[in-house]
């Protein structure tokens, strides 16, 4: 494993997780606490998050180098219920399926379902 590879390390019974971050230091997450993940759009990986390819959500916002298709499945690793969509562009946004949070639209007919 390379030595900026991202990283699994148990931390008595919680599971953190290693990315990261923009600046080049070690962003480590806490598994268990993260409820969505996405790749980053314009706006959030300009300036001090030059680089930054990924957007991690558990109780603060983390940008992370690593791409999605990288942190997602290595986030389900650690997190069953992790599981993703795909938009109609072709990105993936993952979400913990068993913490819902706010609306999510799944199509222009759900609008109309309430």
């Amino acid at each position: 494993m390379p030595h900026n590879a991202p990283k699994v390390i148990p931390s008595s019974a919680l599971i953190m997780l290693t990315f990261t971050a923009p600046d080049g230091s070690a962003a480590n997450i806490v598994a268990a606490e993260i409820f969505r993940a996405r790749r980053t759009i314009s706006g959030e990986r300009g300036g001090d998050n030059e680089g930054a390819q990924t957007r991690v959500d558990w109780e603060i916002t983390q940008l992370v180098k690593e791409t999605i298709d990288l942190v997602g499945p290595l986030i389900k690793g650690e997190l069953p219920s992790f599981t993703c969509l795909t938009t109609k562009d072709g990105s993936k946004i993952w979400f913990d399926a068993q913490r819902p949070l706010g609306r999510f639209r799944l199509c222009p007919a759900s609008d109309r379902m309430g």
